[in-house]
């Protein structure tokens, strides 16, 4: 009986499918594309956070609010906006309502009462057992933030239209409006002020669930 010894020729191997080069220079061309998004085009929008609480006074027949706000660009690095001006509205739920505007005046900050009383001993007579005390800053101006960054500043607003409160404020909504080069950025917000009368000393408004 013969035996085949004939030993099968090894098959060639297959070739590189013609369309492999072109799926990765798509996948590179997308990533590219995403990334110079997110890096440059991207514009984002300016977010604004506002505080649990809010200080309210009546200063010379004028509201004036102490509000700490934060302002978050979400756009991308190279995407600035420029923050030209603030106002905040306070409008109470009560009827009729009561609604005055307020335009960003200064900048001010908190101090603690140790640091404070160390610096203006001649205010010792105003101690009356507060963690802190509001100081001025320096007045309000335009400022540019950078892409995908955030900043915390605390305004004093000062009352510019409508009458002074004449009862006691209860619960009112907080309009805060900041003017871009690219438009308005809006927040709202419920505020409650338990104090019946308000004078120059600021009392704390808290956030309403």
């Amino acid at each position: 009986m013969s035996t085949d010894l004939r030993q099968q020729t090894p098959s060639s191997p297959r070739p590189p499918s013609p369309w492999l080069p072109l799926a990765f220079s798509l996948v590179s061309l997308l990533l590219s594309a995403v990334t110079f998004y997110l890096v440059h085009a991207n514009k984002g929008e300016l977010e604004l956070l506002l505080p649990d609480k809010v200080g309210i006074a009546l200063k010379n027949g004028r509201l004036d609010l102490v509000v700490p706000i934060t302002f978050t660009n979400t756009g991308a690095p190279r995407q600035g906006r420029q923050v030209l001006a603030t106002s905040a509205e306070v409008q109470t739920t009560s009827s009729p309502p009561f609604v005055a505007t307020t335009e960003w005046t200064y900048e001010v900050g908190f101090v603690h009462r140790l640091r404070f009383f160390k610096d203006f001993p001649e205010e010792r007579a105003r101690d009356h057992g507060e963690v802190d005390f509001i100081v001025y800053s320096n007045r309000a101006f335009p400022f540019q933030l950078n892409g995908a960054t955030s900043l915390s500043k605390t305004y004093n607003f000062v009352q510019t239209s409508g009458q002074a409160p004449m009862r006691p404020l209860g619960e009112f909504q907080l309009t805060l409006r900041v003017r871009t080069e690219r438009g308005d950025a809006i927040r709202s917000a419920k505020y409650r002020l338990l104090e019946a009368k308000l004078d120059n000393s600021y009392a704390w408004a808290d956030a309403s669930p």
